[in-house]
Order: structure tokens, then sequence, then C-alpha cells
């Protein structure tokens, strides 16, 4: 026999709601059915969540020492309500400023090898899998749901968006996967600390925090970034990138400079600096058009950067940065995405930024 109960949840749990009932292809009264009887058997989230969600800024700047600065201090390996909120957290970064961002392969990758292996772990061991939102989000349709997976991830676009990349971590985030379900020499094979370093500028790109919040943080833990300065050249323009930082040879105990990355655009006429965001946005665009030149034509748009076809009759392309329109040849725009992405990839470059992204923040 049914009965009517009218609740009130948050807006943001019923917007997962909807997500995942969608996902499913049920009725969101049915998911809820099915998720409350579900939630009666199980134990109550635990304190230390709870403590997580409550401040999760301050929870933030501890992870920071602990898994980004390694000060660990004698603590153990990140519980599984600490595993629970960053995962939550690098969910939501999908759905923050903007929905057509490029997300970063390796983020995302390392992201679905976790779902992957959880996975692996569940039907290996003959324990329940929650199939209605591995379905609908992977089609793991047959018999083999490992075999089903792996096609699904070889057919996956380079060129992930937000939007989709947010679809593809639902079931992640959502509680397809109950870690208290898992032993902890299995979630210490799959959580490493390697992949939960990388993840953690998508947990902080989530937090609004003040300019003056930020160099309050950053004069506390004091991360060493070194500085670089380097310039690309396509056509008539330049893209200076200097990362401020710390000089070779300074003095840890010295006055601290607050690291921050600016990317200076300059032509015949003009000069118009941008800061770490912009960057970020147009090297991951460049990144998908230098590695794989096939995946994304012109006509894309981000939230700051756009890259359009010219409309002359020698072709070309046009970057946006924000009101800004560069227009560059096809060989110019190859040229400036394979060497600011090769520049990026060195190991010190590369280092430098990660440092970056871990402070403020990227996809």
């Amino acid at each position: 026999m049914l009965s009517q109960l009218t609740l009130r949840f948050p807006k943001q749990m019923i917007e997962r709601l909807k997500n995942r009932a969608a996902t499913e292809n049920t009725s969101v009264n049915t998911l809820a059915g099915r998720l409350v009887e579900a939630g009666l058997q199980e134990e109550g989230a635990g304190e230390e969540y709870l403590r997580l969600i409550t401040d999760p800024d301050e929870a933030l700047r501890r992870l920071y020492r602990q898994l980004v600065l390694g000060q660990a201090f004698g603590a153990t390996a990140p519980s599984r309500d600490t595993l629970r909120f960053l995962l939550e957290l690098a969910h939501q970064a999908c759905g923050s400023h903007g929905r057509h961002q490029i997300v970063s392969r390796i983020r995302l990758d390392v992201l679905l090898n976790i779902t992957g292996e959880l996975l692996a772990w569940q039907v290996e061991n003959d324990r329940p899998v929650d199939s209605h939102y591995l379905n609908g989000t992977f089609g793991l349709a047959g018999d083999d749901p490992q075999a089903a997976f792996a096609r699904f991830r070889s057919t996956l676009t380079p060129a992930v968006t937000q939007d989709y990349a947010e679809f593809l971590l639902r079931p992640l985030a959502g509680r397809a996967f109950d870690l208290n379900t898992f032993p902890d020499e299995v979630l210490a094979a799959v959580f490493t600390l390697p992949r939960l370093k990388s993840l953690f500028p998508l947990c902080m790109f989530t937090r609004d925090w003040s300019p003056d919040e930020r160099r309050q943080f950053m004069a506390q833990v004091r991360p060493v970034v070194p500085e670089f300065r380097e310039t690309f050249t396509a056509g008539s323009l330049q893209f200076e990138i200097h990362i401020r930082g710390q000089l070779p040879g300074e003095v840890s105990g010295s006055t601290y400079e607050i690291p921050r990355l600016f990317m200076v655009v300059s032509g015949q006429n003009f000069v118009i600096p941008f800061g770490l965001a912009h960057f970020c946005e147009l090297l991951r665009s460049l990144a998908v058009h230098h590695h794989y030149p096939e995946v994304v034509s012109p006509g894309w748009q981000g939230r700051n950067v756009s890259l359009l076809p010219a409309a002359t009759r020698q072709g070309g392309i046009i970057i946006g940065l924000d009101a800004l329109r560069l227009t560059l040849t096809d060989a110019e725009f190859t040229g400036l995405a394979a060497a600011m992405v090769t520049w990026s990839e060195q190991p010190e470059p590369a280092a430098a930024l990660e440092s970056l992204r871990c402070i403020y923040g990227d996809l």
C-alpha cells in the first residue's frame, strides 16, 4: 500500500536526484524510494564527513598540506569520509564556472581509472554492482561489465567538456560504490597519493576564495614555485608567460612573494594582460589541438577562450580571449599550439604550473 509524504531537500540534492533518474531512465519517485530504502540499511554519515562538508575550506587547507606538500605529520592514509569528500568536490568542479570548458584528460582519466578499478574489484569478488547507474552512464550491457567499461573508455573523445565530464563522474560521486564495503588495502591501491594530488586542482576549482583569503592561505603554507619567463611568437603576436615565484638561489626565509602567473598578449598596437584562468583554459584547448588535431574543429567556445574559423579566403583561426580577437593563419596557430604545449610539458615548467593549479584550482 502506498501513502504520501512531502519532504523538502536542498536544491543541489534535488538536482542530483534528477540527474541520476535521467541517467537510469527512471522516475525521481522510484529512484528516491530505492535510495531511501538502501540508506536505511546502511550506517549514517560519519562524524568526519559531516565536519568536512561543514567547513570545506578549512578541510582543503589541511588536505593541501597533507596531499600536496606532504606534511603528513604521522597522519594515516585518507579515510573513507575524506575520499568521499574529495570525489564529490571533483565532481562539483565540472559544474563550476560554466559548462563548456575542456576538462584535462589526465585528471578525467584518473577518475575513470578509479571507477574502473572499483568496478573490477566488485565483479571479481562477486559483490553487488549498481547496474542501474553504471549501465545508464557507460552503457555496460552484457554479462561482462569490465569489458564493456573498457570498450567505452576506448571510444571516449579526448575533448571532453565540463557537462559531459559531470555526467561521467556521477556514479563515482553519487555513491554507486559504497567505500565502506572495500577493504583498506584495496582503497590504498586505488586511491594512491599521486592520484589524489592530481585531483586536488579540481577540488580547489570549486572554492570561491577572495584574493585576501587566498593570500593568507599561501602566506601560511608558503608553497615554493620557481620563477619562469617564456615568450611565444605567432606572426605579429607575442604571448609572454611570467610565473612569479622564487628565483634560483633565493633564501626561503626571505620576504615571501605570492606565486602568480601572468600571460601578456601583445601585438602591433595593443598590450593586454591575462591571468592563470585564461592561460590554463587556453592551454587545455591548445593541448587537444596539438595532440589530437582531428578531434576539435574551429567553432568551439569555452568560458574565457574561444577558437573560431577566420572568415577569410586564406582560412585561419581566431583565438578569442574574452572580447579580444586574435587572427592567426593555420600555420601560425599550429606552431603556437606546438610550442606552448611542448614547453608546458617539460618537467620544470610542468611542476611549476601544477603547483599553481593546486593553489588556484583548474579543470
